[in-house]
């Protein structure tokens, strides 16, 4: 696996927090590549101070100068141990989609315990290792569509497109869209998408599923979104682009406008310029084949056991009002009106009743740690607070079971027990068969109980949103399969190909 340090020094360089241990980022690189399959950063550490957290990131950009996208959380890493040691984290096409020719890394250094504490610092001669194409003529191909385009909506803020042809055919499996924007009105909200057709007169079709991105945020910088055949299926030859602009709150406001240069990466060099080749003698060409079984046997795949560990976060501590505020139990309509805000971590939720709450039951309806719906009915016991067991991710409403006559309240929000696993996680069978886990808190293992039938963990320290935790478990995952038998048979025949005297022309 090919590699490359970041860096154009010898020797391990220095990194530090800020002077009261606060997070302090230094961008290392950039380095000009070839998109491989899958990137990896290297961070051989060679010394680190005690309570030093180090984040690495891996980006990309159009060039040396950027701007500069983040490469996913698949290349985010995060160490909580006072060892030195090499960390990596990498970066897949298949997560991440094709990146563009130049990668940075963006190094982020603080106190585990936060700002106000000592400086801490650590050395290390960051790299990136890379896989690289097994065929020749598979390198990204990165076209520049047009230079500091002036985007503008509608006179009325209403969205209005723009279209950029890619002037070559595209042969490959993935391709990304990319703006530069330079310049952005308030309040402009830019999208993309990428069509593609037969032919450049099309008809033209999208071809992912609507926009490809879209950005709500006054910020400038790199807006991309890629389409990979894996996911859409296969993609027509020929592209374009399609960019809107649109004032956020719609038509009926002021017209907004962007600047942005717009390009398009494919992972497919364009095909081999014309050649003229000699004449050819005609050919005949015979293959036989004999009769023949071919038999292959799979034998019997057993239960695996995996070993997972997952980063936490810092979730916020406890609340009764966070996820929603008070609502009387005397209002008429069942539903809680909203806003909702989704738990900063998946985790239980907790209903507080008022003393004299007379609205009944409350159930509450989201989504888990894998995306998948859920529900819990919390039973009303007035003048207290009702802890849940189930993990939310997201809450989407939120009913009371009657019309009551007292105005006391009941709100929502989130307890200490946290979801482990995610939808990019898989679920494992049978959580706890193995023993209970392990939960670190600020590197510091402790106490917990575990909830398989949740796929949870409540800590015996609550979170407070300064502590880090760590969860690593074991769990029984079955991969079973009965032996068996693939068997081909196939009779005698020939192959037989007959080419007359030609010419091959450009």
């Amino acid at each position: 696996m090919p590699y490359s340090k970041l860096i154009p020094e010898t020797v391990p360089q220095v990194y530090r927090s800020a002077g009261n241990g606060a997070a302090a980022q230094t961008a290392v690189g950039p380095l000009s590549w070839l998109s491989p399959p899958r990137v990896r950063i290297v961070l051989p550490l060679t010394a680190r101070d005690p309570n030093c957290d180090i984040q690495a990131q891996l980006q990309h950009g159009p060039s040396a100068s950027g701007p500069w996208a983040n490469v996913g959380a698949a290349a985010q890493i995060n160490d909580t141990t006072d060892a030195v040691a090499l960390l990596s984290g990498a970066a897949s096409v298949r997560s991440a989609g094709i990146l563009l020719p130049f990668l940075r890394v963006l190094l982020t250094v603080s106190s585990r315990l936060g700002g106000g504490n000592p400086q801490v610092t650590f050395t290390a001669l960051p790299m990136l290792a890379w896989e690289t194409y097994s065929q020749p003529g598979q390198a990204p191909s990165l076209q520049q569509l047009v230079a500091g385009a002036v985007l503008a909506s509608n006179a009325d803020g209403s969205r209005k497109e723009y279209v950029f042809p890619v002037p070559m055919d595209f042969d490959g499996a993935q391709v990304r869209a990319a703006l530069d924007v330079t310049a952005r009105a308030l309040n402009a909200n830019l999208d993309c998408r990428i069509d593609h057709a037969i032919g450049g007169a099309g008809p033209w079709a999208n071809a992912g599923a609507g926009n490809l991105f879209t950005d709500t945020t006054d910020n400038l910088g790199l807006l991309t979104g890629y389409l990979d055949e894996a996911v859409v299926g296969p993609i027509l030859p020929r592209l374009r682009l399609v960019v809107g602009i649109a004032h956020r709150l719609g038509a009926g406001n002021p017209q907004v406008t962007a600047t942005a240069t717009v390009y398009a990466l494919m992972d497919a060099q364009p095909d081999a310029p014309p050649a003229t080749r000699a004449a050819g003698t005609g050919i005949s060409l015979g293959n036989t084949a004999a009769a023949g079984t071919l038999d292959n046997q799979t034998p019997a795949i057993a239960a695996a056991v995996l070993t997972m560990a997952q980063d936490l976060g810092t979730p916020s501590a406890p609340s009764t009002t966070d996820v929603h505020a008070a609502y009387a139990g005397n209002q008429a309509s069942p539903n809680f009106p909203g806003p909702f805000t989704n738990p900063g971590t998946p985790r239980n939720l907790q209903v507080a009743f008022g003393a004299t709450w007379d609205g009944g039951n409350v159930n509450v309806v989201g989504t888990d740690q894998f995306d998948q719906a859920v529900n819990e009915t919390f039973v009303a016991n007035p003048g207290n607070t009702v802890v849940g067991t189930k993990v939310f991710k997201t809450v989407t409403s939120a009913t009371k079971a009657a019309a009551g006559a007292d105005a006391a309240t009941a709100s929502i929000g989130a307890g200490s027990k946290l979801g482990v696993g995610s939808a990019a996680i898989p679920r494992v069978k049978d959580f706890s068969t193995r023993g209970v886990g392990e939960l670190s808190v600020n590197g510091a293992t402790e106490a917990s109980t575990w909830d398989g039938t949740n796929s949870a963990v409540t800590p015996t320290t609550a979170p407070n949103g300064a502590r880090r935790f760590v969860a690593v478990y074991a769990a029984d995952r079955t991969l079973t399969q009965a032996a068996h038998t693939h068997t081909f048979t196939g009779i005698a025949h020939s192959h037989a190909v007959t080419d007359p005297q030609h010419q091959h022309l450009g």
